[in-house]
């Protein structure tokens, strides 16, 4: 069960952050998932731009050998991204995880209304939307819009789980070498952690070579790493 728990956190990490990537549109991405030190699924993001000027993107997880064999697909999340001035925020977030992990999480963001509604796996509500709410993985947009923009990227930012809004603080790491397949790229890496509940972090490094795509994370429970995504392959146009 433990295995499974693991995986599970793995496919909505890898899921939403990498179906989160950098607002530049069209463009493709592959990652492979990671848990307990074994490579475990694959992930296919693929960003579509839209007649207004927006960005569509579909991010699609599978398993890889045993896991494939018996769970096939894991998952699938989908971002609508559109203009607001001169940021990007996130309008629509979905994500599905397959049995026997069975999770599903909607969000509509109303930013002309400050509200955003919730469906959390068939539970609704309505919470304050702001510019530092949302999901897990629509910070790193809004840190990535900041950063393009020379502004200092969010400390803290608050998340919807499905009992109500939950404020984690956001840390900038500092700057590192991450070797990918495309050679070696600067990355900022940022680790976020809930307030009350420190015994879980994520941690992402956000490439500005790469239009601050992420190409690591990481899920760590009380020390240890749980789950792990890498960018393996990525293009434009």
């Amino acid at each position: 069960m433990k295995t499974l728990r693991a995986l599970a956190a793995g496919v909505l990490l890898v899921l939403g952050a990498a179906a989160q990537a950098a607002p530049q549109a069209p463009f493709a991405a592959h990652y492979v998932l990671s848990t307990l030190g074994f490579d475990v699924g694959t992930a296919e993001v693929i960003g579509t731009p839209r007649a207004d000027g927006g960005l569509r993107v579909v991010a699609r997880a599978a398993g890889l050998g045993i896991v494939h064999a018996l769970f096939g697909e894991l998952g699938e999340a989908r971002f609508e991204i559109g203009r607001r001035g001169d940021e990007s925020r996130v309008e629509r977030f979905a994500i599905r995880v397959e049995p026997p992990f069975d999770s599903h999480a909607e969000l509509d963001y109303g930013w002309d209304s400050g509200v955003l509604q919730v469906l959390y796996n068939g539970s609704r509500r309505r919470d304050p939307l702001d510019a530092a709410t949302g999901d897990p993985f629509a910070l790193m947009l809004a840190i990535g819009d900041a950063r393009r923009a020379g502004r200092l990227p969010p400390q803290h930012w608050r998340v919807p789980d499905d009992e109500a809004l939950r404020d984690y603080a956001v840390q900038m790491l500092g700057e590192e070498t991450v070797s990918t397949p495309f050679g070696s790229l600067r990355a900022e890496r940022y680790e976020s952690v809930r307030s009350d509940k420190g015994r879980v972090r994520i941690v992402v490094w956000l490439a500005p070579g790469l239009d601050w795509l992420p190409v690591l994370g990481t899920r760590v429970r009380d020390g240890r790493e749980k789950a792990r995504f890498t960018l393996t392959a990525y293009s434009r146009g």
